[in-house]
């Protein structure tokens, strides 16, 4: 069907090595073309209008009243209370059965609730 059984690989990878060089050579070309026609004053460094005409700069007054008299801390030191998890060892688990959890108000749980460790 449409000749597929009759190409070879070295035929097929020939074709892939055309197509990828023609859509790399288009790219090319277009990131070109569009180099040279585009407008240079884009950016703010290269371009011609540096102030609005009629506003000029105004200068900003700063008197050293206004300035703290000491240096301030960049990262002041502050005591942080650091909580920490007790944890006690209770030995080796043997676990419980599921039916304990799954059954409501169940004996073996009501018993067991207050072995139950819980941070808060």
């Amino acid at each position: 069907m449409f000749g597929i059984n009759q190409i070879t690989w070295s035929e097929f990878l020939s074709f892939l090595a055309l197509c990828l060089s023609a859509w790399y050579l288009f790219l090319i070309v277009y990131c070109w073309y569009r180099s040279k026609h585009k407008d240079n004053d884009r950016h703010f460094e290269t371009s011609d209008t540096e102030i609005i005409p009629g506003t000029g700069l105004q200068p900003i007054a700063v008197y050293s009243h206004e300035l703290p008299s000491t240096i301030l801390p960049v990262n002041p030191v502050e005591n942080q209370r650091v909580e920490a998890s007790m944890y006690e060892e209770t030995g080796i688990d043997d676990g419980m059965a599921l039916d304990h959890f799954t059954q409501k108000n169940h004996p073996a749980l009501a018993a067991k609730i207050d072995d139950f460790q819980c941070q808060q």
